[in-house]
């Protein structure tokens, strides 16, 4: 059987024959001698990325700072120093271990290689499971989007047909109207002109050219609102919508909550009533569109907790260098046994299948995949309310090597 690949980067020959030795009954032993290398070779072949922090050309952090940008294959730290702020140091770029050389560090070589890789594997499984019920509920989030996205386009599509059946039936009064004259012009053409123009020019009389021509004019304009409102329901359903961006967007979020409640309108205003009170926000550096996807999920199930009839409130502001989105409903509230397990995995037993459909805990990786904080709340009464806080910078998002995680 093939034997796995380990890529040792290590300048020192002896060290590097004893992590051979230590590792040779079940791997195959790639080894480099300069950090410069390891940038010129393919990383995602290995299971394992062994670095020593001495090397003659470049700081082993800095080969590590590279390949936890270029690859997840998971590095182990090798240094002949026992010094904890380098440890810490090398955990916090991303480092999966850390060893100090010596004799009982080789000893367990192989068992910390065995169980790295089996960790890595298993976050690779666990990543893979989540992506399938990621999709799943976003498959739900595009139903109700659907749903809702439809009605808003039908009513002013409705009105825009209708417009133009008026328009075809003027026109044609009008066609009716110009062939009489023509007809009637080559019989008589002399007293008929002068009759059929007074007739033209009678503002009151509703079967004139020129009546037609205005209630024409009249029907156009409608349409074209009705056009434009259209126009202006599909973009926001193109700027909501695009969450699989692999680029940052510099955004200002007062403008995706809008987006958002224009979408979702039909369906919140069957149960409630919408308030929004916008604060003065800067841009905020973001994947938007998984933003997006925060606040429908949010507002779906903020709207179909009311009862009967409520009001749901949109209120942002900025606090030092953090956003706060508060999104609160009154006429129902969160069973209180629920609160605490809200953002939990879907197979959560507190929560119903609609509630593991709406996606609160995607919601909630999201937002921390931002840097940020989201929590919920019952409010005094009956109401609950949504708390997101997002730093205007994000720090975690500037060092994405592969664009946005997949929602």
């Amino acid at each position: 059987m093939q034997k796995k690949r380990i890529l040792l980067c290590e300048d020192d020959e002896d060290q590097a024959l004893l992590v051979q030795d230590a590792l040779e009954d079940k791997y195959a032993l790639d080894i480099l001698s300069l950090g410069q290398r390891v940038f010129e070779t393919n990383l995602d072949d290995y299971e394992v990325i062994l670095l020593d922090y001495n090397l003659p050309d470049i700081s082993g952090l800095e080969v590590l700072q590279e390949v936890v940008r270029r690859t997840e294959v998971p590095a182990i730290m090798l240094t002949g120093e026992d010094n904890i702020q380098l440890a810490v140091e090398a955990l916090k770029i991303g480092a999966y271990n850390y060893l100090v050389k010596g004799p009982s560090a080789y000893t367990a070589l192989p068992i910390v290689v065995q169980k790295t890789t089996e960790e890595y594997n298993q976050k690779r499984k666990n990543q893979e499971l989540e992506l399938l019920l990621f999709q799943k509920e976003k498959t739900a989030a595009i139903g109700q989007l659907a749903a809702s996205t439809s009605h808003e386009i039908c009513n002013p599509l409705s009105f825009i047909t209708g417009n133009l059946a008026f328009i075809k039936e003027y026109t044609q009064d009008l066609e009716t109207i110009f062939n009489d004259f023509l007809k009637k012009l080559r019989q008589d053409p002399s007293n008929l002109a002068q009759s059929y123009l007074e007739k033209f020019q009678t503002p009151t009389d509703k079967d004139t050219p020129i009546s037609l021509i205005g209630e024409i004019k009249h029907a156009v304009n409608d349409a074209m609102e009705g056009a434009e409102r259209i126009r202006r329901i599909v973009q926001g359903l193109l700027d909501f919508s695009n969450v699989q961006r692999t680029e940052l967007e510099s955004v200002n979020l007062n403008k995706s909550l809008a987006n958002t409640l224009q979408i979702l309108r039909y369906e919140l205003t069957q149960k409630a009533k919408i308030i929004t009170e916008y604060g003065d926000l800067p841009s905020i550096t973001c994947y938007p569109g998984q933003l997006n996807q925060v606040f429908m999920n949010i507002l779906i199930y903020l709207s179909q907790i009311i009862k009967q009839k409520g009001d749901i409130k949109i209120k942002t502001y900025q606090k030092n260098k953090n956003i706060f989105i508060e999104i609160s409903n009154t006429g129902g509230q969160i069973p209180e046994k629920k609160l605490s397990s809200l953002f939990m995995p879907r197979f959560n037993p507190y929560l119903s299948e609609h509630e593991k459909a709406v996606g609160l805990n995607v919601s909630y990786e999201i937002i921390k995949h931002h840097g940020g904080e989201i929590e919920v709340k019952n409010l005094p009464g009956s109401g609950s309310k949504f708390t997101i806080r997002l730093p205007i910078q994000p720090p975690n998002l500037t060092g994405d090597k592969n664009g946005p995680k997949n929602y």
